[in-house]
């Protein structure tokens, strides 16, 4: 019975000290995907970016299945929450294609009293540089989903591959 004990013990401590228990060695987040057009904002922003909200509400009425033609949604590993992540153009129309990265902690509900479903949308970080080309940064704590979009005016059918890596353990 002691041996048995103690042999438990032993694993248990092993298990706790080992590479994978401090997060070293976990796999990175790996997404892949296609954002086919720009999402111009509702008053007719043409310039600085792309506007959310098209893929926010597809995203809420789809149950979160998709985010339509007009960006890309998919759920954020945990895993990766402080760690760095890298967002790139994998190709596109013009060579040109923007690409933006906004994190939510909450995407917001479908609310019949709340007819642009803007209520409970927690921004956790976003990431709109104005260059071709992708993102990079650091995985906000708190993020569970992140929207991808497309520039307005820089191009389209942009196909993008994001990585995130867990936070290195001190």
């Amino acid at each position: 019975m002691r041996r048995a004990i103690t042999l438990g013990l032993v694993a248990t401590l092993v298990a706790a000290l080992s590479p994978l228990a401090s997060g070293a060695g976990l796999p990175p987040q790996k997404e892949t995907g296609t954002v086919a057009l720009p999402g111009p904002g509702p008053n007719g922003e043409t310039t600085g970016g792309c506007w959310t909200g098209w893929a926010r509400r597809t995203w809420i009425f789809s149950g979160g299945t998709t985010g339509g033609p007009l960006g890309s949604m998919f759920k954020i590993d945990e895993g990766t929450w402080g760690g760095k992540f890298k967002l790139d153009v994998a190709g596109g129309a013009m060579g040109t294609e923007d690409l933006d990265l906004t994190f939510y902690a909450d995407t917001g509900k479908v609310d019949p009293t709340d007819p642009a479903m803007q209520a409970g949308i927690v921004e956790a970080g976003s990431y709109r540089t104005r260059e071709a080309g992708g993102e990079s940064g650091v995985v906000p704590p708190t993020a569970t989903v992140a929207l991808i979009c497309l520039g307005t005016g820089t191009g389209f059918d942009a196909e993008w591959n994001y990585t995130a890596k867990p936070p290195k353990k001190k």
